[in-house]
C-alpha cells in the first residue's frame, strides 16, 4: 500500500482535544481503507516541548522550535498535503506560502465568521493578547511571565518572517505580505476569507459559503463543498434515534466559551457571568442538575474550580474530550457565547438551547443566526434565567423544521459523510489510487 503524509501545524498540546485533533481522527480511519496514513503533527508552543510522545504506525510529533523555518520543515519531512487554514495567521500562511513554492498540495477547512467590532476594537483586543501573561493553547495553563502571549506572537511572526526570506522574495515583496497579514488581521477583519490566501483546496461547509468565495474571486476548482467533518460522528448517531432517558432532575450541561482565555473578554466580565449562572441554577437544586464543561484547549480549568467551588464544590467540572461526549447526558444546554462551536453539537444532537447574552453580543459567530432561526432561546439578564431554561423545554411544533431547513443552508448535508467527501478528495489530490 502506498504511504499518505499529512502534515498538520497544531497550535495546541499533542494530548488536547481541538478541532485539529477531530478533524482527522474521523479521517485517518476512512484513508486507511485506501492508503497507509502517517500523520506528521508539528506542535508550537510559547517554548520547546519536552517529552514529545513516541511515534505511533499513524502519527508522529515534531517541535516547531526544531526548525528555522517552514522550508526547514518541509525539506525535511517531505510531506504529500499540507493541512493549513486559510485565514491570516503567521504559522499557516507560513506553511502556505511555502507548499505553494515547493509544489506540495496545501488544503483548509473553511470556517469563517467576522465579528462586529471596529479596528479600534481589535486594536485594543491584541493589546490586551499582547500583554496577557498566559498564553489560552498552551498546554500547561498555569505557566504564567511577563507578555508570555505578545512573546509568543513575536515568535510566531519571526517564523514567517524567517520562511518569507527562505523564499527569496525581494524586500518590497516581503514587505506586502507582512503587511496584507497584519492588515488582515486587525484593521479591515474582511467578513469572507482573502483571496490572496487561498489554498489548493478549500473543503467548505455548505453551498453559501461556496457562493461567497466565487463572489470575491476564488477559483472554482479550488473549492469543494463537502460539510464540516467534525460533526460526522454527531449526525450519524441522530440518525440511529436513540430514546431519550427521562430523569427527575433537568440535567443542565453549561460550556463557557473561553472568551477571556482568547482576550476577547476581561476576567471581570468572564467571573461575572460565570458567578451569576451557577448561582441562580443552585438556589433550585431540587429541580436542576449542573455540569459545567470547559473548552478542552483553551480554557484554564483551575480558574473555574476556584470560583465554581465556592458556590458549590458537588458540581462536576470537566474539561476533557469532545462536548459531544457529554450531551447524552444532557436535557439543555447553556452557552454565554454565540460563537461557540459546542452550539453546533447541540443542535444536532436535538438538545435545546439557552444563551445568556448578558454583554449583548451579535446573534452570528459559529452559531450563525440559532436565535433568529428560532433553535435558541436568549436570555438577556440573570432574573430570567430559570423561566428561559424551562420554556426551552417546552414542545414547539417548527422547531424540527426549522432545524432541517437551517442544517441543509449551513452544513450541506445531515448524513455524517463529511469525512468521506474530503478524504475521496485528498486522494485525487495526491493522484493516490481509490
Amino acid at each position: 500500500m502506498e504511504t499518505l503524509k499529512i502534515l498538520i501545524p497544531y497550535p495546541t498540546g499533542h494530548d488536547t482535544t481541538s478541532i485539529r485533533t477531530i478533524l482527522f481522527n474521523n479521517l485517518i480511519p476512512i484513508l486507511k481503507k485506501n492508503v497507509d496514513v502517517k500523520i506528521v503533527r508539528i506542535i508550537y508552543q510559547p517554548e520547546k516541548t519536552r517529552d514529545l510522545p513516541k511515534e505511533t504506525s499513524d502519527i508522529v510529533t515534531f517541535d516547531l522550535r526544531s526548525y528555522s523555518d517552514a522550508f526547514d520543515v518541509l525539506k525535511k519531512e517531505k510531506p504529500d498535503i499540507i493541512y493549513a487554514n486559510a485565514y491570516p495567521g503567521f504559522i499557516d500562511y507560513a506553511f502556505s506560502l511555502a507548499g505553494k513554492k515547493l509544489n506540495i498540495p496545501v488544503v483548509s477547512i473553511s470556517i469563517y465568521s467576522s465579528r462586529n467590532i471596529s479596528s479600534l476594537g481589535f486594536i485594543k483586543f491584541y493589546g490586551r493578547k499582547l500583554l496577557s501573561s498566559s498564553v489560552e493553547v498552551e498546554t500547561n495553563k498555569n505557566k504564567k511571565s511577563f507578555m508570555r502571549r505578545g512573546k509568543f506572537i513575536f515568535y510566531k511572526f519571526n517564523f514567517l518572517l524567517k520562511t518569507l526570506l527562505s523564499a527569496k522574495l525581494n524586500f518590497l515583496e516581503i514587505i506586502k505580505k507582512i503587511f496584507l497579514i497584519i492588515d488582515l488581521i486587525i484593521l479591515r477583519q474582511p467578513k469572507y476569507i482573502d483571496p490572496r490566501l487561498a489554498v489548493s483546496m478549500h473543503y467548505l461547509r455548505n453551498e453559501t459559503q461556496e457562493k461567497e468565495l466565487l463572489s470575491v474571486g476564488f477559483k472554482p476548482s479550488t473549492l469543494l463543498v463537502t460539510g464540516h467533518p467534525m460533526f460526522d460522528h454527531t449526525f450519524k448517531k441522530v440518525l440511529e434515534k436513540e430514546e431519550k432517558q427521562k430523569n427527575s432532575k433537568i440535567r443542565i450541561l453549561l460550556v463557557p466559551d473561553p472568551l477571556y482565555e482568547a482576550g476577547v473578554w476581561t476576567k471581570e466580565q468572564k467571573d461575572l457571568i460565570l458567578n451569576q449562572i451557577v448561582k441562580e441554577i443552585t438556589k433550585f437544586k431540587d429541580n436542576f442538575f449542573l455540569k459545567i464543561k470547559v473548552h478542552p484547549s483553551s480554557g484554564i480549568l483551575s480558574e473555574y474550580d476556584s470560583l465554581v467551588y465556592l458556590i458549590d464544590s458537588s458540581i462536576p467540572i470537566i474539561q476533557e474530550g469532545s462536548m459531544e461526549e457529554y450531551l447524552d447526558d444532557a436535557d439543555v444546554v447553556i452557552a454565554y457565547s454565540l460563537s461557540s462551536t459546542g452550539l453546533i453539537y447541540s443542535l444536532i444532537a436535538k438538545k435545546p438551547i439557552v444563551i445568556c447574552n448578558f454583554f449583548n453580543e451579535s446573534d452570528g459567530g459559529s452559531g450563525e443566526g440559532l436565535i433568529a432561526h428560532k433553535l435558541a432561546l436568549e436570555c438577556k439578564n440573570i432574573s430570567s434565567l430559570i423561566d428561559t431554561i424551562n420554556n426551552s423545554l417546552l414542545s414547539n411544533v417548527s422547531y424540527e423544521s426549522n432545524r432541517k431547513n437551517y442544517i441543509r443552508k449551513y452544513f450541506y448535508k445531515d448524513d455524517g459523510l463529511a469525512s468521506e467527501r474530503i478524504c475521496s478528495n485528498l486522494l485525487q489530490l495526491t493522484k493516490k489510487n481509490i
